[in-house]
């Protein structure tokens, strides 16, 4: 069995990037591995740091609270067979959510 963590980044829920998503997922599914999925933009995700959070940015563990899903998925990647980044690659740059995602 595969463990996977997918993170897929863009802003409409058609086109390429969505298909090749649906690409990397389907076989993934059938064989029954381990998938966990994060839909950026789908989980209306904020990348951005607030002045609170800033704040308490180096007050580990309690910094973690608000995204504390995404901690534990990217904790339980470094065991991964697979880490995949869907990310769209846009003419005018990168999007706010690739940029400020990682960072937060």
């Amino acid at each position: 069995m595969i463990r996977a963590l997918v993170i897929y980044c863009h802003p409409a829920p058609q086109g390429q990037t969505a298909a090749v998503r649906h690409r990397v997922l389907t076989p993934l599914a059938a064989a029954g591995d381990e998938v966990r999925l994060h839909d950026i933009y789908g989980e209306r995700f904020d990348p951005v740091l607030t002045r609170a959070a800033s704040e308490g940015y180096l007050d580990n563990p309690a910094n973690t609270g608000p995204v504390e899903r995404e901690v534990t998925d990217l904790r339980c990647s470094a065991t991964a067979d697979m880490d995949l980044r869907l990310l769209p690659v846009m003419a005018v740059g990168k999007s706010n959510c690739i940029s400020g995602a990682p960072a937060r």
